[in-house]
């Protein structure tokens, strides 16, 4: 976000705050990543995101 990448410490929140989500439904490295960057783009207030897709089709998570 406005060239910065996301912190260390906001990785660690997300992931504590979501490992039990992460753990139940078994998401892909790909899937909880790309959450963690929907996650970090809304609480940084982005207006527009850039979104590449992953797999296309019905089976990306993008």
């Amino acid at each position: 976000v406005n060239g910065k990448t996301i912190s260390n410490e906001e990785i660690i929140t997300f992931m504590k705050k979501n490992q039990k989500h992460i753990k139940n439904i078994q998401s892909t490295f790909f899937e909880t990543t790309t959450v963690m960057a929907f996650d970090h783009f809304s609480k940084h207030n982005v207006d527009i995101a850039i979104i590449e897709t992953g797999l296309g089709g019905r089976l990306d998570s993008t």
